[in-house]
């Protein structure tokens, strides 16, 4: 069973200068004081260090047994000259790349950090099938208008879950899901 969701989380931006920079700026323990501390959401995204975050945390998250805590990341911005966006294929693309980042076989809340108006939003909502394949528990929006979160289709039965914003918020913050 998952651990209860508190609202506090531990949210790890990096600074420019990739895995090395990422890793002097954060200690290794953090995430191992914060689960002792009853803190359960961990929360980064791709992009932070391109990648470099994801990787330090992989790190630090060894041995921790995934039940106990909340992993969320997020995925929009440029991770290369042509890898960005919403489109189905940068979703998946992007989502195995941060399973192995982080190095683990599911993400509890898979965000989407801004809104795409490249892809079609349908296009960007057909990638539940994360879900469908046990990599994803949880579909959200990071920071996006309520128009453009309310404008998501609804997916059909066994086709995934989706968590929206409320007040500019992942909505799993607000909400308690049934992990």
């Amino acid at each position: 069973m998952a651990p209860r969701l508190r609202v506090v989380a531990l949210r790890r931006a990096s600074p420019p200068g990739g895995a090395a920079k990422v890793r002097r700026s954060f200690p290794t323990g953090s995430p191992h004081r914060a689960l002792d501390r009853g803190i359960t959401l961990i929360d980064t995204a791709n992009v932070y260090g391109r990648g470099a975050a994801e990787e330090v945390l992989g790190e630090a998250l060894a041995g921790i047994g995934r039940d106990r805590y909340v992993l969320a990341t997020k995925l929009y911005f440029p991770m290369s000259s042509t890898d960005r966006g919403l489109s189905r294929e940068q979703i998946l693309k992007q989502l195995d790349a941060s399973l192995g980042r982080l190095r683990v076989s599911h993400i509890d809340l898979y965000q989407c950090h801004r809104y795409d108006a490249d892809t079609p939003l349908e296009e960007t909502m057909r990638a539940s099938d994360a879900v469908r394949s046990g990599k994803v528990r949880y579909i959200g929006f990071s920071v996006w208008a309520r128009n453009e979160s309310s404008a998501a289709p609804r997916p059909r039965a066994n086709q995934g879950r989706i968590a929206l914003p409320a007040a500019g918020r992942s909505a799993i913050l607000r909400k308690r899901p049934n992990f």
